[in-house]
């Protein structure tokens, strides 16, 4: 069942977290909760485990130099990068790996891309995730 965001509150709520450059954990568990679904592990990428939960994002940096985040659907097993980056030695060989840079690496929104990507995984929609970011391609 889709869920609808039917309040103007939530629909603000959710535009200021889109629109916000850095995430913080908190944002990223915020703004999952206003699309409808939850975030089952927030961590360092070398903390990464299968067991952590089905919808996780990693931070590729470390406590005193967080970097940017990166997600992984563990039930698909898909690893997503909105930078396109190569998954690290810590992600399983058998995960996809889409090679679609979607982020341009002078603005800090890859928090934001990789929550709606899992949306959209989660969902089993990752060919409409992927449309968002047809804009300027002749079909």
């Amino acid at each position: 069942m889709k869920k609808k965001i039917n309040s103007n509150g939530s629909i603000n709520n959710l535009h200021s977290l889109l629109t916000k450059g850095m995430t913080t954990i908190k944002d990223l568990h915020n703004m999952a909760d206003l699309l409808g679904f939850k975030i089952d592990w927030i961590g360092f990428g070398n903390d990464f485990k299968e067991s952590n939960g089905k919808l996780q994002i990693l931070n590729l940096g470390s406590w005193k130099n967080q970097s940017h985040w990166v997600g992984v659907n563990t039930e698909s097993k898909i690893y997503f990068d909105s930078l396109s980056g190569p998954p690290d030695n810590y992600i399983p060989k058998d995960y996809k790996h889409y090679d679609l840079p979607i982020q341009n690496m002078n603005y800090g929104r890859c928090g934001q891309y990789v929550n709606l990507f899992l949306f959209y995984s989660n969902r089993g929609e990752l060919d409409e995730f992927f449309d968002l970011f047809k804009i300027g391609y002749n079909e």
